[in-house]
């Protein structure tokens, strides 16, 4: 479905623990730099979203055309990574805090429509 949205929470702590002074954006743009979309992905949005339980968690949320799949693909390079996902959700947050990527061309492209 076009509007399917999809996440996961992971801790920011042990994120840190693993990738020493990256922030939230630069660590999930790095994994997904590595793991570019399959062609029929453009218009899936990559963001983050309010994980609602505690400053040390963060929500990342996957919405549009092939959401689910980014998600996994997201998970693994988290998990690849040594960064423990606390959680998944089929659904997530309405509101987007801050979007990092959007498929496009087959690549991953920083923003929600190029720009940062």
């Amino acid at each position: 479905m076009e509007n399917e949205t999809y996440c996961f929470l992971y801790d920011r702590r042990q994120a840190a623990q693993v990738f020493k002074r990256i922030d939230d954006r630069k660590l999930v743009l790095a994994i997904l730099a590595i793991n570019p979309p399959d062609p029929g992905w453009d218009g899936c949005v990559v963001f983050r979203g309010d994980a609602g339980q505690g400053e040390d968690l963060v929500c990342i949320a996957t919405r549009g055309p092939a959401a689910r799949a980014a998600q996994e693909r997201l998970i693994e390079g988290f998990e690849r990574h040594g960064i423990v996902v606390q959680q998944v959700f089929e659904g997530g947050p309405e509101q987007e805090e801050q979007t990092y990527a959007h498929a496009a061309g087959g690549v991953w492209q920083e923003g929600a429509d190029g720009t940062s």
